[in-house]
């Protein structure tokens, strides 16, 4: 699990640099990291959940984060308004609503292929410029005694018919 969070974080340092008018290519390298000090990261994701990310990344990287905290549309908004003038190097959000955003409006920058190469087409977004970092499950809770499995909606566009 240490070294996926450490990726994502990297992946996401190495893309989403906001403050580049260009999007960097996917065939390019991967940005070499030496001769950076710290990077800003605007992020929509609870300080519980994404502190210990930033701080195992500042520990193995050397490079210190400091972290925006906010509501995620908001920061999108931010950045878009920032442009070129962002301070923002990463951005983190919950959803890929808004990374969609920031993709339509050219705020990031596509990932290197060898980083796009790790994580599966289904989570990635469809430029190249953006990858999931983690995920979450929806479960159906019900009642073996009052339902069996096999009445059970198979979609939840299925679920949403009943009633």
């Amino acid at each position: 699990m240490k070294k996926f969070f450490l990726f994502a974080a990297l992946a996401l340092l190495a893309g989403c640099d906001a403050k580049k008018s260009t999007p960097a290519q996917a065939s390019e390298p991967t940005p070499q990291l030496t001769d950076v000090k710290e990077i800003m990261v605007y992020t929509g994701r609870k300080a519980e959940y994404s502190q210990p990310l930033f701080d195992l990344f500042e520990k193995e990287s050397g490079i210190k984060v400091i972290v925006k905290p906010g509501k995620t549309a908001a920061l999108a908004a931010m950045i878009i308004r920032e442009g070129e003038n962002t301070p923002a190097d990463v951005f983190f959000a919950q959803d890929s609503s808004n990374l969609g955003a920031l993709s339509t409006s050219h705020a990031l920058l596509t990932l290197p292929k060898d980083t796009l190469d790790q994580v599966d087409a289904r989570y990635r977004g469809p430029k190249g410029d953006w990858v999931g970092t983690s995920g979450r499950a929806r479960v159906l809770v019900y009642n073996k005694k009052l339902v069996k499995a096999e009445e059970l909606p198979k979609s939840i566009l299925e679920l949403a018919e009943i009633g």
